[in-house]
């Protein structure tokens, strides 16, 4: 009679850590990583900066439902120096706020003006048009780190708890 012939149930152990595993790495990439980046651009330095290009892609979901991606190239000079870039972001991704951006570049293209960019001081090449955080995306990630890694870690430890009560029975 092996372990696993016991109340004990491996299989069971292996969805648990796999829950909180994936709720994990959901959590980072939703929730930790915009919020760092986020942080991290607190101080950076706002720059005006000239749209030169903007392009709309428009796509659908498993559902049918419309989704959106902007691309968009834009120039801007810091501490007299010429730079170019395409980072519109914070987060990249397909969704509604896309289709806004690309609005809004596209008004900035065509009335000439300038729009404001976010540089990095330390690193001018690292910069950004849109600094905020898309606070959905961002709550979505803590429910999945709550909810699935709330069933993860019940699993597990009660899995954890019934190998420990089949050892202490031996």
């Amino acid at each position: 009679m092996t372990i696993f012939d016991e109340p004990f149930n491996f299989e069971a152990l292996v969805i648990g850590v796999g829950f909180v595993g994936v709720s994990l790495v959901a959590g980072w990439l939703m929730t930790a990583e915009p919020l760092l980046k986020w942080h991290q651009t607190k101080d950076w330095v706002k720059t005006p900066a000239y749209i030169l290009e903007t392009q709309l892609h428009q796509g659908q979901d498993e559902e049918g439902h419309s989704t959106y991606t902007t691309q968009a190239r834009y120039s801007y000079i810091f501490a007299g120096q010429n730079y170019e870039s395409r980072q519109l972001s914070l987060n990249n991704g397909s969704s509604s706020f896309y289709l806004k951006v690309y609005r809004e570049l596209s008004d900035y293209k065509q009335s000439e003006e300038h729009f404001r960019c976010y540089v990095n001081r330390d690193n001018p090449s690292e910069v950004v048009l849109y600094r905020n955080v898309r606070w959905i995306i961002t709550m979505t990630g803590g429910l999945i780190v709550i909810i699935f890694g709330g069933v993860g870690m019940n699993i597990t430890f009660y899995e954890i708890k019934q190998g420990f009560m089949v050892v202490l029975k031996k």
